[in-house]
């Protein structure tokens, strides 16, 4: 979702896996700490054949930093969403 608006973005799902991060990154932010601190991500996906195309938008997102990571086939995801992701970071 766009963090000002509350609109609904959808797109490829790499664009809605770096939108989720972005998302995680601004929540961070407020809490005085960034993405260097995420210790674990999990990503709930409707397609596992999509994950090689998660893959590649967590390489773009963070680097050389690779946090735990853990991902669920989901039949289907609130809002109609290719992709959610859920993060444990330290403050």
């Amino acid at each position: 979702m766009d963090p000002d608006t509350g609109e609904r973005k959808y797109g490829t799902v790499e664009d809605e896996t770096l939108q989720a991060l972005t998302n995680i990154e601004l929540v961070l932010k407020e809490a005085g700490s960034d993405r260097s601190r995420i210790l674990k991500t999990t990503a709930y996906v409707c397609s596992m054949e999509d994950w090689d195309k998660v893959n590649d938008a967590y390489m773009q997102f963070f680097g050389a930093h690779k946090p735990v990571r853990i991902i669920v086939n989901a039949k289907e995801l609130h809002f109609g969403f290719k992709v959610e992701i859920e993060a444990v970071a330290a403050v």
